[in-house]
């Protein structure tokens, strides 16, 4: 603690940056609350509230990855240097430098303000967000049952609801909001292990949650939180995936080819992919693969230059980005800025799985949250809004045992002074040989 700090300054500082975190994590899948109509939500706007307190405080991690922040770094660096040179080259440099603002603030400095708290604060910083998740479907179901689509539509934008009936919710988009509920999933039963969550508010966010996952009619969302629960469940407790996993996938599977009643948005975007095993039934499938298709025959184009940020959709024949991250970087910013972002991508799966050593339940919520970020990777273009990777940032720094500036430079010392020793002993070698 700065010395400068009286104890009262110092606890009201403490106090105000819980309160910070806590409404940053619980607001941070709502991107419908935005301050303007600019790419800025409530919750960043905590979140650089609690960087400017931590830096005052001197307490900001710059080094949240521990030995693995300097490689961070440079493949973030490597992923926004090829978007900049192909956007100097074959784009808007302006273009780039709003996406790049957001990309740092998302991928360097969150990790930093989020690895600056001590575990068990963001393992109850995890629970928030699944409140959050959950208050967002049961205000948002509410509404819909109770305001018109118009009014609706003015209040919180077209997104909350879509057009053909989709619930976008506070996260405003249908996709997005399936997503943010398969992140919200691992986290729940993660709090429900730690008992730091009872029996009935636990089902309560279970119902709404699932509610607002069938509204959401959302095919990656409705599988990604599958996959989400299953390995959560499947790393922590086998037995039990088995004995209640399956018996409870069977019943859903029957209750969607019984013909019983269902969201007729859901059947047509869902329900049918499920029980034909026909993905060309799946949502708007078939109109992503064919852009998926076309960037890749793109792709062998732009292994040196890339388009440039946000021209893809110019290029393309179709007339939209191409909805899968790691083409949108190869073509829009070469080859290099796609070896930047595989660097991002093996470094948080080797977090993840290094999570596990220190604890399996906190381990599991990680991999299952990457996991679900993996899969949306395949469902949309540029994941620089924080409800992207947010959510994984958070359940890294809860499981996770964060790695403390101060022992970064120690361990950086005794590197420097083993080598030094052992110069110094190479030379009186040489001079006894001598």
């Amino acid at each position: 603690m700065p010395l400068h700090l009286s104890a009262a300054g110092a606890d009201r500082s403490e106090r105000a940056l819980a309160l910070l975190i806590g409404f940053a994590t619980f607001t941070m899948s709502m991107h419908v609350l935005r301050l303007g109509p600019i790419n800025v939500t409530v919750s960043d706007a905590a979140l650089v509230a609690c960087l400017v307190l931590l830096v005052t405080r001197q307490q900001l991690n710059h080094v949240p990855f521990g030995k693995l922040s300097f490689a961070w770094c440079a493949g973030l660096s490597l992923m926004l240097g090829g978007l900049l040179v192909s956007s100097v080259v074959n784009g808007d440099p302006l273009r780039w430098i709003n996406v790049a603002a957001q990309y740092l603030f998302a991928w360097l400095l969150l990790p930093m303000v989020l690895f600056s708290f001590t575990r068990e604060r963001m393992q109850r910083c995890t629970l928030l967000f699944v409140y959050g998740v959950t208050a967002s479907q049961a205000f948002s179901i509410a509404a819909s049952y109770t305001l018109p689509q118009g009014t609706l539509t003015a209040l919180f934008g077209p997104g909350f609801v879509m057009g053909n009936g989709r619930l976008g919710a506070l996260t405003g988009e249908g996709n997005w909001n399936g997503a943010v509920i398969a992140f919200a999933f691992p986290m729940l039963i993660n709090a429900m292990q730690r008992g730091n969550i009872a029996k009935w508010p636990a089902l309560l966010c279970i119902v709404f949650m699932l509610w607002g996952l069938v509204a959401c009619a959302s095919f990656t969302g409705f599988g990604a939180t599958a996959a989400a629960v299953a390995i959560t469940i499947g790393i922590t407790s086998p037995r039990r995936l088995f004995t209640v996993g399956l018996p409870l996938a069977g019943l859903v599977v029957a209750y969607l080819v019984s013909g019983l009643p269902l969201p007729g948005i859901f059947e047509q975007r869902v329900a049918g992919a499920l029980t034909s095993g026909d993905l060309s039934h799946a949502g708007t499938f078939a109109g992503r693969s064919q852009l998926i298709v076309e960037a890749w025959k793109l792709s062998s184009e732009t292994i040196l230059l890339g388009f440039g940020v946000d021209r893809y959709r110019e290029v393309s024949t179709l007339g939209a980005p191409v909805h899968q991250f790691f083409l949108l970087i190869l073509t829009e910013g070469s080859a290099f800025a796609l070896c930047g972002l595989l660097m991002l991508m093996t470094m948080l799966w080797v977090k993840a799985v290094q999570a596990n050593r220190v604890s399996r339940s906190d381990g599991a919520t990680a991999v299952a949250v990457l996991v679900v970020f993996c899969i949306f990777t395949s469902a949309v273009p540029h994941m620089y809004t924080r409800l992207w990777i947010g959510p994984v940032l958070l359940a890294l720094a809860a499981a996770a045992r964060q790695a403390r500036p101060q022992d970064w430079i120690e361990g950086t010392a005794r590197v420097v002074r083993s080598a030094r020793a052992r110069s110094r002993a190479r030379s009186a070698t040489k001079e006894q040989l001598a």
